[in-house]
This record gives structure tokens, sequence and C-alpha cells, in this order.
């Protein structure tokens, strides 16, 4: 395997491409979590009151 890079600092700045490159990988990886991570959360939260929902039908009076 041949690596591009002699060091770690040559990696990071990438000829001068490396604040496009981590900052774009930055913001996908953000927007990734964010796409993965709401639905989970508005799951949850639906879930939790359909829960309510359901006992205050169970609790009402005939």
């Amino acid at each position: 395997m041949i690596f591009q890079f002699n060091s770690l600092m040559q990696f990071l700045d990438m000829d001068g491409h490396g604040v496009f490159v981590w900052s774009s990988l930055s913001l996908s990886l953000v927007l990734l979590s964010y796409l993965i991570i709401r639905p989970v959360l508005e799951k949850r939260k639906l879930v939790a009151q359909l829960k309510i929902d359901s006992l205050d039908v169970s609790d009402a009076p005939d």
C-alpha cells in the first residue's frame, strides 16, 4: 500500500484542499446523524403519545 501523504499534517491539509474536504465531511456526518436520529426520536414521542391516548380512552366513562 502506498500512502499519498508523508505526515499527518500533510494529510489534514491535503495540498490546500483540507478545509473544504474536512468541512464537507463534517457537515455530511452531522446531517446524516440528524436524519437517523430525528425519526427515532419522533417515533418514541409518537408511541408515548399513543400510550397516553389509549389510557385516556380506556379510562373514559361510558
